[in-house]
């Protein structure tokens, strides 16, 4: 009996989490560097020649990141040290290629990007 009841109980509750989290992109799957560069085309207007410069700048940042997770397997602070390091240099790398123009965009999705993270990790209220 209490196994029914569990049942049922997980099958009233499981639609509530299939919504919450559709609704969250915190279980967006990461994008590959292809795929970012075509949203960024699309977001920022970019050229082609802009498109592919990014996808090589997201391409090397990936081998950068691989590459040091590799080598410092299991120690937290530096891989998260490095881990910002890099994302700052690849952000560096992409506001050079941008225009003015371009740049003002990006950093409106830079602000709209940091703001779902901090509320990512803002407690719920009741």
């Amino acid at each position: 009996m209490k196994r029914t009841y569990a049942i049922v109980l997980m099958l009233l509750i499981l639609p509530f989490v299939f919504i919450r989290c559709s609704d969250d992109d915190s279980f967006r799957r990461r994008l590959t560097p292809d795929e970012r560069a075509a949203e960024l085309k699309t977001q920022l207007g970019l050229t082609d020649e802009q498109t592919q410069q990014i996808k090589q700048i997201l391409i090397e940042s990936r081998e950068r990141i691989a590459a040091d997770r590799e080598k410092f397997q299991g120690d937290r602070e530096t891989m998260r040290r490095l881990m910002r390091e890099n994302w700052e240099e690849t952000e560096r790398q992409i506001e050079e290629i941008l225009d003015d123009e371009q740049k003002e965009k990006y950093q409106e999705l830079r602000d709209q990007r940091e703001e779902r993270m901090r509320e990512r990790r803002r407690p719920p209220r009741d």
